[in-house]
């Protein structure tokens, strides 16, 4: 069984790397070896820089215009065209992962899975790869000839998507471990010192801290009920705001992004924030009642289309009375019940598709052992 694993992340956004670090975390637990690699780290630092300072200044500054780049490299001919680029930019990470002799690749972005497909080819099949997906709906770099399976998030998807003979699975996004540990909401707001005579809400703009704050604002002081604020300032925020209190009495502590950030969601009455792929999968995760707002172009616009049909979220706009809405979902049924973990399931399924091909394998080596002898026995005779 092939035990060593190099996980494909990109360090544009936050969600990509989460994932990649449930991933590890499964495969670890399992007994094997696995790492992390930024792809954009075996780039030349130019590179790499350029890509993100472009990637940030459209999405504040001109945002159709990376609404215009995600849709067209989600056409099915555009990995094509980009092949000619991969061996000139990531030759380095083709040398460390030939020299490192990875059994298995898995990828976590739609670029480190064409980066990671390009490897493979270079190495003659040699590593497996795996695409996991950490959005909510497939863009087509996910979607390539030479994958040995993908993993997507809604189950919808398989009716329609396009597999190009790939295996395709849907377990939903995976997250890290700190998310399947449950305590009463009661328990949690004492530990983190949490009013219980108050609505709870938190506010998040994932780890680059993105939302639209004047929107979230003019929520918060239109409120006709006083609440108890948790607002996550970014991972690049170095000294929050001072607390505020607004005219209608509610209170907002700001918090710099932490580890226990998931305890705070979990003890939430609601939760704001963007539809990123992994923020939104820990909700409905955990039925956290939530409302989304201020979708960067691209990949999040496409994930609130579909994050619409879940019945704890909600799309927030200026017309939205944040009391009513907190009361109306919370009297729904959104108690969360055990599940197994996606990145279990993605894991158990990694494990025997792996399996599977080794056994094809020592099949195919029989057989020409066979033939081996057959023909050295008709020359002979």
């Amino acid at each position: 069984m092939p035990k060593r694993m190099v996980i494909f992340s990109i360090s544009v956004g936050h969600g990509h790397h989460q994932v990649s670090r449930a991933i590890k975390e499964e495969w670890e637990d399992r007994g094997y070896e696995a790492e992390i690699v930024d792809i954009f780290s075996y780039m030349k630092n130019s590179h790499a820089s350029l890509i993100r300072q472009a990637y940030f200044n459209c999405i504040n500054r001109l945002p159709k215009l990376w609404d215009w780049t995600y849709h067209v490299t989600n056409l099915s001919y555009t990995p094509i065209m980009l092949s000619a680029c991969y061996y000139f930019l990531w030759k380095s990470l083709y040398l460390y992962c030939k020299e490192r002799k990875f059994d298995v690749i898995v990828t976590t972005h739609p670029l480190a899975t064409q980066v990671g497909l390009f490897i493979k080819k270079k190495q003659f099949n040699r590593p497996k790869v795996f695409a996991v997906l950490t959005d909510f709906s497939t863009h087509k770099m996910s979607i390539s000839k030479g994958l040995d399976a993908m993993f997507i998030a809604e189950k919808s998807e398989l009716l329609t998507i396009k597999r190009n003979g790939i295996p395709v699975y849907s377990y939903g996004i995976p997250l890290i471990k700190r998310w399947d540990e449950s305590r009463p909401r009661e328990t949690l707001r004492r530990v983190l010192k949490l009013p219980d005579n108050q609505y709870v809400i938190v506010v998040s703009g994932g780890g680059e801290g993105y939302y639209c704050k004047k929107l979230i604002m003019e929520l918060l002081n239109n409120n006709d009920i006083p609440a108890h604020v948790i607002w996550f300032m970014g991972k690049s925020v170095n000294k929050c705001p001072e607390p505020l209190t607004l005219t209608n009495g509610t209170t907002i502590r700001f918090l710099p992004f932490c580890e226990n950030y998931s305890e705070y969601v979990k003890a939430a009455d609601f939760f704001i924030s963007k539809p990123g792929g992994v923020s939104m999968a820990e909700a409905i995760r955990w039925k956290i009642p939530t409302g989304i707002l201020s979708p960067l172009p691209g990949q999040e616009k496409v994930n609130q289309t579909v994050l619409v049909k879940y019945p704890n979220i909600v799309v927030l706009n200026s017309k939205t009375v944040l009391s009513k809405i907190i009361e109306e979902l919370n009297s729904e049924e959104t108690k969360a019940t055990f599940v197994e973990p996606s990145r279990t399931k993605i894991i158990d399924k990694l494990i025997e598709h792996i399996q599977l091909a080794g056994e094809e394998c020592e099949k195919e080596e029989t057989k020409k052992g066979f033939s081996a002898i057959f023909s050295k026995k008709q020359w002979s005779s």
